[in-house]
C-alpha cells in the first residue's frame, strides 16, 4: 500500500513536472524569445495585463503555492506588485524569471512525494490541501500561458508552431 502511494505522488509530481516546466514554461519563453521589449509589455487597456506581468505573477502564484504553501519555503510574495502598469520588463530578466523558476521547482518538487498530500495548508485566504496546490498551479499556469500565446499570436500574425514536429491527427 505504501508503494503504491509513493508511487501515486512521484506520478503527480512528475506530472506537474511535464505540465509546468516541459509544456508552459517552453512555451512562454518561444514567445519571449519572438516578441521585442515594446511588444512584452503591450497592453491593450488598463484592465489588461502585459505578458511581463503575467509572467511575474505566474513566478509570485507558484512560489506561493507550490514552493511556500506546499513545500514549505518562506512566502515573500507581493501579488499587487504584478499586476503593477507602470512596470516595464526586459527580455533577459523575464527568460531569467522562467528559468529560475523551472530550477527551483525541480528542486522542490522531489521533496513533496514525502509530504502528506492531504494536510491541509493555508495559501492565500484559502485553507488547501497538496493535491489541490498542485491542480490549482498546473490549471493557473496552463490559463495564463494560453492568454501569453493568443497576445504573441495577435501581435506576429503568425502560428507559434508549439506541436509542429508532433502528429496530433494519429493515434499512434
Amino acid at each position: 500500500m505504501q508503494e503504491n502511494l509513493i508511487e501515486l505522488k512521484k506520478g503527480i509530481v512528475e506530472e506537474v513536472k511535464r505540465r509546468i516546466i516541459e509544456e508552459s514554461i517552453s512555451k512562454i519563453l518561444k514567445c519571449v524569445d519572438l516578441l521585442t521589449e515594446e511588444e512584452l509589455n503591450y497592453r491593450p487597456n488598463e484592465n489588461c495585463n502585459s505578458i511581463g506581468n503575467l509572467i511575474d505573477h505566474l513566478n509570485g502564484n507558484v512560489r506561493q503555492w507550490i514552493l511556500s504553501a506546499a513545500g514549505g519555503k518562506q512566502d515573500i510574495r507581493n501579488r499587487n506588485s504584478e499586476f503593477d502598469q507602470s512596470r516595464r520588463y526586459n527580455k533577459p530578466v523575464l527568460k531569467d524569471i522562467l528559468k529560475k523558476l523551472a530550477d527551483d521547482l525541480e528542486e522542490t518538487l522531489p521533496y513533496l512525494i514525502q509530504k502528506n498530500y492531504l494536510k491541509i495548508k493555508k495559501v492565500q485566504c484559502y485553507e488547501e490541501n497538496t493535491i489541490s496546490i498542485l491542480i490549482h498551479a498546473i490549471e493557473h499556469f496552463s490559463y495564463h500561458t494560453g492568454q501569453i500565446a493568443y497576445i504573441t499570436k495577435f501581435l506576429k500574425n503568425s502560428d507559434l508552431e508549439f506541436y509542429a514536429d508532433d502528429s496530433l491527427n494519429s493515434n499512434n
